[in-house]
């Protein structure tokens, strides 16, 4: 038996070890499983009791860690980008996303596990908006519809209804009302201004990725103030 393990050269001995090691650490990685609340590239910017909101944001090249949704959730995507999900269960996916598109995750039938990363030459941004106790809103589910051209329905069903906002430079929308519960994302940065029900209005200097929270329904108008095109999303929960 000496003789036998002589014959092994530290080498090989070193490298067996080596593989050895990273097997188990990979293993472990793929093993661990954080809430999402505590995924290090998952920062939290407003929790009400209602709503979590996560500025979501990984290097590129790099993968958040495995982690679980146990809530519906609404995300919007600021940057362009390639985006490959493992998921726990072993499957994969390949999405390819524009900014400002709007994606909605049900846990209706289960939470789930995933981990994500960026392929290509930007970073992985996006808001994401977790429904907490998966509670209903109800009470604005019958609202009238925004009219276009100001107001794009991008992605509507039981949970919500995403608008897609774009305007030029002192561009106005038409008065219109915004539901209570409402949750409002910048896509791109600039100053966009606010006239509630006649009252003196009110400023957003934002950057890309900023988040507002509206408890409160109410008639107004949007202006961009910006010196170039300004695009954000409002997502009525309901």
């Amino acid at each position: 038996m000496i003789s036998e393990f002589r014959r092994i050269s530290p080498l090989t001995l070193a490298f067996a070890a080596f593989a050895f090691a990273n097997s188990l650490a990979i293993g472990q990685t793929k093993e661990a499983v954080l809430p999402v609340s505590m995924e290090p590239n998952h920062h939290v910017r407003f929790d009400n009791g209602t709503v979590r909101v996560y500025d979501v944001q990984v290097p590129k090249g790099k993968w958040t860690q495995f982690h679980e949704h146990t809530e519906d959730n609404f995300f919007v995507f600021i940057n362009p980008a390639t985006l490959a999900y493992e998921f726990k269960d072993g499957r994969h996916v390949t999405r390819h996303v524009k900014p400002g598109e709007v994606g909605f995750a049900s846990t209706a039938t289960g939470a789930y596990t995933h981990r994500v990363t960026a392929e290509g030459d930007l970073p992985f941004h996006a808001v994401d908006i977790e429904i907490l106790h998966n509670m209903q809103f109800g009470s604005d589910a019958a609202a009238p519809k925004r009219l276009e051209p100001f107001f794009k329905i991008v992605l509507e069903n039981s949970r919500g209804r995403a608008y897609d906002i774009r305007l030029k430079p002192g561009e106005s929308t038409a008065l219109f009302r915004r539901t209570a519960n409402t949750g409002i994302v910048a896509v791109t940065g600039g100053r966009v201004s606010e006239t509630a029900d006649g009252k003196m209005r009110r400023l957003w200097d934002a950057e890309p990725g900023d988040f507002r929270w509206s408890e409160v329904s109410e008639k107004l108008t949007i202006q961009n103030n910006s010196v170039m095109d300004e695009e954000f999303v409002e997502i009525e929960l309901l």
